[in-house]
């Protein structure tokens, strides 16, 4: 749970609620020291433009008149790192950072229900809109974890595959393992050793038969 859904939660709740406190050195001495942050760390890509008004010293006026933190441009399709969704005690900003297309500085971005309310305003009332497609909730991937296809056409297919996978692989340190790699031609497994010069061969017909994809 994000700071506001627990929060909203506990608002909510018609019941009593008890908190239980658990001990956590490591996390005391990082609220010490000032490194343990807002509370909140998730990723979502948005849905929806918006385009906050310029104040007189060109920066953008904040979401919240209380909060004192401007808001930042939302383009379809941006991605923000979110780092605390109850900014100053509001539900309506969010405290955020745009990582893709581009990295920002920290600002603050409509939550769920303000973005939902700031759409409402500009188109008509009758249409309606779904709050929870306005943000998809994302991860960060250090690496994409599964092989990406590379198709090539043409009389030099064979040609460029080859400078792919002997070539192009050891520009780069990749700790030892090839940047490319040829599927086979087969379905039967190659050897490790002849694994390029079987696929990669000049009589090679180019065709790849589908009993040769693996999915792991």
């Amino acid at each position: 749970l994000t700071k506001a859904e627990a929060a909203a939660k506990i608002l909510k709740s018609q019941c009593l609620v008890e908190l239980e406190l658990r001990s956590s050195h490591t996390k005391y001495e990082a609220f010490i020291n000032g490194n343990l942050g807002p509370g909140d760390d998730f990723y979502v890509r948005a849905s929806f433009n918006y385009k906050p008004c310029i104040m007189e010293a060109n920066s953008h006026r904040s979401i919240d008149s209380s909060i004192p933190i401007s808001a930042l441009p939302i383009s379809s399709g941006d991605i923000f790192h979110v780092t605390d969704s109850l900014l100053g005690g509001s539900f309506t900003s969010w405290l955020a950072r745009k990582v893709s297309p581009g990295v920002s500085d920290l600002g603050s971005i409509p939550s769920y229900e303000k973005a939902a309310q700031l759409l409402k305003s500009q188109i008509s009332s009758t249409c309606s809109t779904d709050e929870s497609k306005l943000y998809l909730r994302v991860v960060q991937l250090d690496s994409y974890p599964y092989p990406r296809p590379v198709i090539i056409y043409g009389p030099l297919a064979d040609k460029a595959m080859r400078l792919l996978v002997e070539e192009v692989s050891t520009i780069e340190d990749t700790d030892g393992e090839p940047r490319f790699e040829a599927p086979p031609i087969s379905g039967a497994p190659p050897q490790q050793d002849d694994i390029f010069s079987c696929s990669l061969s000049s009589t090679s017909p180019g065709v790849i038969r589908l009993s040769a994809i693996q999915v792991k």
